[in-house]
């Protein structure tokens, strides 16, 4: 029996309770003419499975070293990380706040990942977490990214809505 994690419409992490084995489940949508071509297939995840499972793990315990980023950064399929890292900047904000200086810096790689959702959903419009954020990319000497400058915005907008 498979128990899932609900992480987006077309595809979601599965874990089987019995054994704990990961997969990855994806439902692709194909409308034709001559009717409904849906795939769905559920495939196991191969060595990314390790890195994904420390992720989760850091939910439970806020504790993931920016080694536990780099690796999933490098090993995990983008959308499956990207709804993994969302889900818990929703849900579990300190596991993001222990991993946010990997964040940030994953914002100035090249080329830069596309996770600034990531972080202002973390932020949310928390004034508190906005300020932390805003300090923490401040106080990088690098010249900024887009990626960057989109974080900082929403995190100058959550504290400009604090003080009105």
């Amino acid at each position: 029996m498979l128990r899932f994690e609900d992480l987006a419409l077309d595809f979601d992490l599965a874990r089987c309770k019995s054994c704990g084995a990961m997969y990855l489940w994806e439902d692709r949508a194909s409308l034709s003419g001559s009717g409904n071509n849906d795939e769905t297939t559920l495939r196991p995840l191969g060595c990314e499975q390790t890195i994904v499972r420390e992720l989760l793990r850091a939910a439970d315990e806020p504790a993931a070293p920016a080694r536990v980023i780099d690796a999933a950064f490098a090993q995990v399929e983008w959308s499956l990380l990207r709804a993994l890292l969302q889900r818990m900047a929703i849900r579990d904000r300190p596991a993001i706040a222990a991993m946010l200086d990997a964040l940030i810096d994953k914002l100035y790689s090249n080329p830069p990942r596309n996770d600034t959702d990531i972080l202002t959903s973390y932020v949310g419009w928390s004034h508190e977490r906005a300020q932390h954020v805003l300090e923490r990319i401040c106080s990088i000497e690098r010249a900024t990214t887009h990626a960057v400058d989109r974080v900082l915005a929403h995190c100058r907008q959550t504290l400009a809505r604090a003080r009105a």
